[in-house]
């Protein structure tokens, strides 16, 4: 590693650093302790990184499957996982995505139409605002239609 590149990373940590809360003067005192004691600077910079990264969350945070955010409590994630799969054309999540046409939450029944549309090219007369009597005998279309596609592509 060049010494610019070196003193870029250093630089960087450190206002990382600063901004988790630790202050220059904590920071300097760990640094001249740690200089004191032989250590090496550049390597307890590069712990200053790594622990800071660490306590901001950037390592271990493991990634949910589509699976999972959709069964999540969070609208927001159940939304963007609706529109991935769709984005993706992934078949096997059509029955998960007409669940989701029952989503208490309109941006999840959205976006679930929209990625059954992309994906089959068909809508049923489903509306996502409409009322839930209306969107339930839409909803009973997808479902037949789903059970009779699913035994065709079986066979």
């Amino acid at each position: 590693m060049t010494a610019s590149a070196v003193s870029l990373s250093m630089g960087y940590g450190w206002r990382f650093a600063n901004h988790l809360g630790a202050t220059s003067t904590s920071l300097g005192a760990l640094s001249e302790s740690s200089s004191r004691k032989g250590g090496n600077a550049v390597t307890y910079r590069v712990l200053v990184i790594l622990t800071a990264l660490s306590a901001a969350g950037c390592f271990g945070q493991p990634q949910l499957t589509w699976r999972q955010k959709m069964d999540s409590s969070a609208g927001v994630e159940r939304t963007q996982a609706v529109m991935a799969v769709g984005e993706r054309r992934n078949i096997a999540a059509i029955p998960q995505l007409i669940r989701s046409l029952e989503d208490d939450d309109v941006s999840v029944r959205m976006a679930a139409i929209d990625s059954l549309r992309q994906m089959t090219g068909k809508d049923f007369g489903y509306v996502a605002w409409d009322d839930e009597v209306t969107r339930r005998a839409a909803v009973k279309k997808w479902q037949e239609w789903w059970s009779q596609a699913k035994v065709t592509a079986d066979k």
